[in-house]
């Protein structure tokens, strides 16, 4: 019985070595070995346009550590455009004295990338997340609480616009 399930295990393996799954973060032909991966020479080329608000603002300095880890470009041949981003708060858990004792924000974040030279829309997607967090007694405490985990939603959007992007550069 142990033998057939490892034989089975291995042959439901077998499509996946000809379906030609290649990973984006692999190195590509053409880069040489010193220089910095293939996906992060490609994420270099991107300017990454000012974002209204605070949160723009943590964005931005997000995806500025993520796309430019050798530097700034020097020039850039697309341009990252994030729109204002949106927040929806939502309380949660409503005790029998009508307060709410969990919250949730909802972020949602649309952004285009385009082609400098050509003017061309390469990507128009959005990255969205939710995140929760307590509403204690304390009023402070809450709002740290609150501010951290706003933080941690804007951090995973930029994951998120970091994986989105360097995909559609990576089929280019």
């Amino acid at each position: 019985m142990r033998k057939s399930l490892i034989l089975l295990s291995a042959l439901s393996l077998l499509p996946l070595a000809s379906c030609g799954f290649e990973p984006i973060y692999a190195k590509k032909q053409g880069v040489p070995s010193g220089e910095t991966a293939y996906l992060q020479s490609a994420l270099n080329k991107v300017s990454i346009a000012n974002i209204p608000d605070q949160e723009g603002v943590i964005l931005r300095n997000e995806l500025i550590d993520r796309f430019y880890v050798a530097g700034r470009p020097e020039t850039a041949f697309y341009k990252l455009d994030v729109l204002p981003i949106r927040e929806i708060r939502r309380e949660l858990d409503i005790t029998v004295g009508a307060e709410a004792t969990r919250a949730q924000l909802e972020i949602i974040v649309p952004f285009v990338l385009t082609d400098i030279l050509t003017g061309e829309v390469l990507l128009r997607a959005r990255a969205e997340t939710f995140a929760s967090f307590n509403i204690i007694a304390d009023e402070y405490a809450t709002r740290v609480s609150e501010r951290r985990t706003r933080e941690n939603a804007l951090r995973d959007i930029a994951r998120q616009i970091e994986q989105k992007t360097a995909f559609t550069l990576d089929r280019l």
